[in-house]
């Protein structure tokens, strides 16, 4: 995606991410918004509209036929079916903003209706597979990203989002401060469990915050220059060790 170069495009972008930011979503989520905003904002700069009052509904139904085709950036094939159905949440919502604060005389997507698009059914890992898995693990760090996702059956986000002081030893529990639609839960911590994060946090992640020194000092996971891990990079890490294990079929978090 080229960066937004329209003077009047990036002060809306700017007010966007404000708006956003305001409502209290989740951080992973005001990206979002923002990514699908400024690369609608780009699509229109590449088609010579350089002014959301001539944006008509033809120009949002395009806008979502490029997205079909659109190459994903992080990994081969198209936008999955939740990425396309977010795009087109996320710009109905930026122009009901737009509306509501008369930056529009017409709304351009009063009366659009898209196909939702759906995501073909996972199929969760066998006992085998998992079990596998953890015999390639080869760092306390795979070990414990596997317990993350597989043993607390956490979601991408919330892995991304948790602290070292999340887990609670002598309680023996883990707390998600901040789940799905933004419920606390608490999670049984099974001694295996407890074990994998013990030597993880004893000694990769330990490590890492002597060597680097990160500024986020609460972060379970770093990456190797001291950042808090992303959850792509997590999922990259299971894939590696679908790889390294002989794993045929596709593997990612969410089958965990």
């Amino acid at each position: 995606m080229n960066k937004q170069e329209n003077e009047s495009y990036k002060e809306i972008l700017s007010a966007w991410k404000v708006y956003v930011s305001a409502k209290g979503f989740k951080s992973n989520t005001q990206s979002a918004h923002a990514q699908c905003v400024e690369e609608f904002l780009i699509w229109l700069d590449a088609h010579f509209i350089y002014s959301l009052r001539d944006v008509t509904p033809k120009d949002i139904w395009k806008h979502w036929e490029y997205l079909q085709v659109r190459p994903n950036r992080r990994r081969s094939g198209g936008l999955s079916a939740s990425v396309l159905n977010f795009h087109v949440y996320s710009l109905r919502t930026f122009f009901a903003w737009l509306e509501n604060m008369e930056a529009v005389s017409m709304n351009p997507f009063s009366g659009l209706e898209f196909p939702r698009q759906f995501s073909k059914s996972r199929i969760a890992l066998e006992q085998s597979e998992v079990k596998r898995l953890y015999e390639v693990a080869e760092t306390a760090k795979e070990k414990a990203i596997l317990t993350v996702f597989y043993a607390l059956g956490m979601r991408r986000s919330e892995g991304e989002a948790l602290n070292v002081s999340d887990i609670n030893f002598g309680l023996k529990k883990v707390i998600v401060k901040e789940g799905k639609f933004g419920k606390r839960r608490e999670l049984p911590l099974h001694p295996k469990a407890e074990s994998a994060f013990r030597e993880y946090i004893t000694t990769t992640r330990r490590e890492i915050i002597i060597a680097r020194t990160p500024k986020d000092h609460q972060a379970l996971f770093y990456n190797s220059i001291g950042n808090r891990m992303k959850g792509a990079k997590m999922n990259d890490c299971l894939k590696e060790l679908a790889k390294r294990g002989d794993l045929v079929r596709d593997v990612s978090l969410h089958v965990l």
